[in-house]
């Protein structure tokens, strides 16, 4: 699930809330700098990048297992499920894509391109009752709420312990983008 697609387990390993209110695979900062450990994690454990890079498809003990039934840690090497074998090949094709699109095909024009909204971050530390009363008090609606803040997974956030949270609100000059 996710930006990152974590596992529940990996997530809270590496950091990551997860509950039935908030789910930080879907904030996509917490969640990145939560795949950056694990792939840290996995080249500490294997020393080299493309097993690093399968290990986040098939998780670090499937590559250890079938690197040591096969005696190799080479992933060029390694008999692994069709998912898996072609995962490495398909990150390099998109890394060769991105630096250079047009030769690929892709003619991506500025206008095309999204735009960048700005927005600010709002600390909640207490419990909410009900997300689109909470939005409508940020001067926003219940949809921009989740637009910016996906990892909100549920209508209210109960947060018994007092947790502070970090909710991203657009500034004013996005909203001037959007209206036009």
């Amino acid at each position: 699930t996710g930006y990152w697609q974590f596992i529940k387990s990996a997530a809270k390993q590496y950091g990551l809330e997860v509950t039935d209110e908030v789910d930080e695979r879907y904030d996509v900062e917490k969640s990145t700098i939560a795949a950056c450990k694990y792939l840290n994690a996995a080249y500490q454990m294997f020393g080299n990048w493309t097993m690093s890079a399968s290990s986040y498809n098939a998780g670090m003990s499937g590559i250890d297992k079938w690197s040591g039934l096969q005696k190799t840690s080479n992933y060029w090497n390694l008999v692994l499920g069709s998912e898996t074998s072609r995962y490495v090949s398909r990150i390099i094709a998109m890394k060769l894509i991105m630096e250079n699109p047009t030769a690929y095909g892709y003619d991506l024009k500025y206008e095309d391109l999204y735009k960048l909204l700005k927005f600010k971050e709002v600390e909640l530390n207490t419990s909410v009752a009900d997300f689109a009363d909470y939005a409508a008090t940020l001067g926003i609606n219940y949809k921009t709420l989740k637009l910016y803040n996906p990892w909100l997974r549920d209508t209210e956030l109960k947060n018994k312990n007092g947790e502070m949270y970090n909710s991203k609100v657009r500034e004013e000059e996005s909203i001037k983008l959007i209206k036009e």
